[in-house]
């Protein structure tokens, strides 16, 4: 907490006061333990020692709070910077999007993960169907499938179930909304 780097002093009256309580291991005697407010000639050893940590006798309680905290705040570490925003996903083609078993993420097919572990992940296309003849599935439902996925949309489930639907746009290039991502997928 304490400098022992040596400057010149800033100090100016004979006697100083210990803005704080502390113990130094600075002189050669050992740990010399400082209660707050303390005073002390400015020639003693634990003055020159850490002059930091104190301030020109007659002070009032308003500087030495301020000089308490300059201290404080050089103790800490300085902060670190704000994390990076995250980027924007990149929309993938539901043709080229394969959607997480896990958390819904849409992935590339063929990206690491996918090969790692492949049965953790869906088409959003299931073999044979066009956008023509889909929903997107909106809520994973066991007899379904998973969310992002497309559903033919004269599948039984979906008349019992329509509120888990939604109409796919015919121009759209992906039917899935975008969503933040921490990913760095190119």
């Amino acid at each position: 907490m304490a400098s022992v780097i040596k400057r010149k002093s800033r100090l100016t009256t004979e006697l100083v006061t210990a803005v704080d309580s502390f113990v130094t291991s600075a002189l050669p005697g050992g740990p010399f333990p400082v209660a707050a407010y303390s005073r002390f000639k400015v020639d003693h050893p634990v003055v020159k020692a850490v002059p930091d940590m104190f301030i020109d006798d007659g002070a009032d309680y308003g500087e030495i709070a301020a000089q308490r905290m300059r201290l404080m705040m050089d103790s800490f570490p300085p902060s670190e910077p704000p994390a990076p925003v995250a980027r924007e996903e990149r929309r993938l083609d539901d043709e080229d999007a394969l959607v997480s078993k896990i958390n819904g993420e849409r992935v590339r097919k063929g990206s690491p993960e996918v090969k790692l572990h492949p049965d953790w992940y869906v088409p959003v296309i299931p073999a044979g169907l066009s956008r023509s003849d889909a929903l997107l599935v909106l809520q994973e439902m066991r007899q379904i499938g998973d969310a992002g996925t497309w559903l033919d949309k004269n599948d039984e489930l979906v008349h019992l179930h329509p509120h888990n639907f939604q109409a796919l746009l015919p121009d759209a290039a992906s039917s899935h909304p975008a969503k933040t991502s921490t990913r760095t997928e190119a």
